[in-house]
């Protein structure tokens, strides 16, 4: 094989990786290494680019198994592709030190790289490490790695100061989140501490590095660089001070932490780009410095900061709403049934299904063929168990005659749900989902993890836009977010109309009892203020919103537009027993992302893959009691093939066997 064939199957190995096939990848360049072995065998250590070319192969086969890793959910299996990637970089490593005798700049760059994704590996590794312990003996190697790194940066400086510099604070950048990372996983408060401060050094340097790095030159490239180094920075710096704020309940470092932020929020408006999609992100972690700072001083004035911020950040996200005061009142009602990982309490997720879907879902192999897991499903509205579904808040509103239906004209577009229960290993919901031969208590109930599930992004999962003769327009695909995993949770509202039977609930909004309908909307925290809050603020909201609607010049397709963004997020209140959270998108049907299933007859789209989402399985108390004969033991043994983390136990529910 000459140079140009060798060049080729180099390159495609590298564009499989690009593509995400890494498998694939892994196998050409292994390939490209026997065959550049084989050749030349007693030069290549003679000649630079021949090294070089080796030093390539082994940091992209490195690339490629700490991407494997990343990506398995099973922590087992994610070590096993870290140490490989570990072999590959100190094999990159030993090759850049021999590339020193050639070209010492350029050996010593190599140098740096090699240090740098060794230190990457061991940060992973004790990331997907379940046990203390060893999590903190991977970050002390990663430190290790991270301070050989920046010494060679400093020797760097002798030839190409600029690139030394910026080398410098890329390894004070890795060094702070080192030890951020122990301190998170540190059970000792006071060494925790010790970790965080020395972490807020390290960032700090960073910083001072960063705004050195301007005066290396005026063209806007370095500027930018220089920027977003000092955005890293800032961020970086209030991760710190949340997380000290937290481990010492200390109100200060949690203002510390809220100001950091906001500076970061301000050098993302300068920098711009790409990096304005990072925005809604920190507003997030400066969203969980208010929380947090909540737990310690809980008055009302705080309290509505952290209400008016986080409705800022839901109306900054909501499109196609050109009426500001319906645009307000809509997004003051999705944020406060908006439910982020900060405000739940001891609250778990549930998620009932079949035997076999939960095996599809999870990737268990019962036959030869390995088909691996399988995509969680949004399924379509139109055949909810619910018949008034997205409609009873029209009747609220007194606005039953808009005809918003699942067909508009001769164009579709349809709501998409996954659902999910407060009630865990609950009877009523064993006996209702998931049964097979129609015997109750025969399903399986996914338990997952509130931090997993629940998406500190918020992405709008609706932007549509409405023609002049009320017809939502089709061409908008690109407008919404596809990435369906991000998508945020919502409380579901339940609405009840007030008769001789019920005439008040505790968990109702409305306080006037002279009302003709109610809400129920029950706590998810344990912060009582806010829960009262909410229900105070949702009420007025409601109440606004039908004023709105009634006195305001609005055409129906704004009404129509407006009201597609929270309908779904109400239901009947005879489902309440459901204690129901949805995750929601709006799709028209004749997108490529709706897909047709042939079994059920029914449309859905993907959600995502769940693994590494899920806690526990509860198998129902008549699992084993049917047709299909399935067994509990059966069950975890193939599961655990798969995910080790997954506990499994059998509801003891008092149900009797068919």
């Amino acid at each position: 094989m000459n140079k140009n064939q060798l060049n080729k199957l180099f390159k495609e190995g590298k564009k499989l990786f690009d593509d995400g096939k890494y498998d694939d990848s892994i196998e050409k360049l292994n390939l490209f290494l026997k065959q550049f072995n084989e050749i030349d065998s007693e030069e290549i250590a003679s000649k630079a680019s021949f090294i070089q070319q080796k030093i390539n192969a082994q940091f992209w086969l490195g690339r490629c198994y700490l991407e494997k890793g990343n990506k398995e959910p099973d922590s087992q299996k994610a070590q096993s592709h870290y140490d490989t990637s570990i072999t590959h970089h100190k094999q990159q490593l030993v090759l850049a030190k021999v590339l020193i005798d050639y070209k010492e700049e350029k050996g010593l760059e190599e140098q740096i790289y090699a240090e740098s994704w060794l230190g990457g590996c061991y940060l992973e590794k004790g990331n997907k490490e379940p046990d203390n312990q060893k999590a903190q003996s991977y970050y002390d190697t990663s430190i290790t790695h991270n301070k050989q790194r920046l010494d060679l940066a400093k020797n760097l400086t002798r030839y190409n100061e600029e690139k030394g510099l910026e080398k410098q604070l890329n390894a004070k950048s890795l060094l702070g989140h080192c030890y951020l990372e122990k301190g998170n996983k540190e059970p000792d408060n006071q060494k925790a501490q010790s970790y965080y401060d020395i972490s807020i050094i390290h960032y700090e340097q960073q910083l001072a590095l960063a705004k050195t790095l301007t005066n290396y030159g005026e063209e806007n490239a370095l500027k930018e660089k220089a920027l977003k180094k000092q955005l890293n920075a800032q961020f970086r710096l209030g991760h710190c001070y949340l997380a000290k704020g937290e481990n010492q309940k200390n109100s200060n470092n949690f203002d510390k932490s809220i100001k950091y932020f906001n500076f970061t929020l301000k050098l993302i408006k300068e920098v711009g780009g790409d990096y304005l999609k990072k925005y809604n992100y920190v507003k997030y972690f400066q969203l969980q410095s208010y929380w947090r700072k909540l737990s310690l001083i809980n008055n009302r004035l705080l309290l509505a900061k952290f209400y008016i911020k986080k409705t800022q950040l839901v109306f900054s996200m909501i499109d196609g709403i050109n009426n500001i005061n319906l645009k307000k009142s809509i997004s003051r009602i999705q944020s406060l049934l908006l439910i982020s990982p900060i405000e739940i309490d001891n609250i778990a997720f549930s998620h009932y299904t079949t035997p076999s879907v939960c095996e599809l879902l999870l990737g268990i192999k019962r036959v030869s063929k390995d088909i691996g897991s399988t995509a969680m499903r949004m399924n379509s509205s139109s055949y909810m168990n619910d018949p008034l579904e997205g409609k009873s808040l029209l009747e609220f509103l007194n606005q039953q005659e808009l005809q918003i239906e699942n067909k508009i004209d001769v164009k579709a577009h349809n709501a998409f749900f996954t659902c999910f229960s407060n009630r865990v290993n609950d009877l009523n919901q064993f006996r209702l989902y998931g049964k097979v031969d129609n015997v109750e208590a025969s399903g399986c109930c996914l338990v997952f993890s509130k931090d997993k599930l629940v998406k500190y992004e918020y992405t709008n999962p609706i932007k549509l836009e409405i023609n002049q003769d009320n017809t939502i327009k089709q061409d908008n695909q690109d407008n919404i977010d596809k990435k369906s995993n991000k998508l945020p949770l919502y409380q579901v509202a339940y609405i009840f109309y007030k008769d001789e039977y019920i005439k008040r609930d505790e968990y109702d909004i409305f306080k006037d009892k002279n009302k003709k309908f109610g809400i129920y909307l029950k706590p998810v925290s344990s912060n009582t203020i806010w829960e009262e809050f909410r229900r105070e603020n949702l009420a007025t909201e409601l109440d606004n919103l039908r004023k709105i609607l009634d006195e305001e010049n609005l055409s129906e397709g704004e009404k129509l537009n407006a009201l597609e963004y929270i309908r779904y997020l109400f239901k009947d209140y005879a489902f309440r027993d459901e204690e129901e959270f949805r995750l929601l998108r709006i799709e028209p049907i004749d997108s490529e992302d709706v897909k047709y299933c042939l079994d059920t007859n029914s449309l859905y789209l993907e959600y995502g893959f769940i693994g590494d989402m899920v806690d526990e399985v509860i198998l129902g108390t008549n699992y084993e009691y049917t047709s299909q004969k399935y067994k509990t033991e059966v069950f975890k043994h193939l599961l655990h093939k798969q995910y080790l983390h997954i506990k499994v136990s059998h509801s003891s529910l008092p149900i009797s066997h068919p």
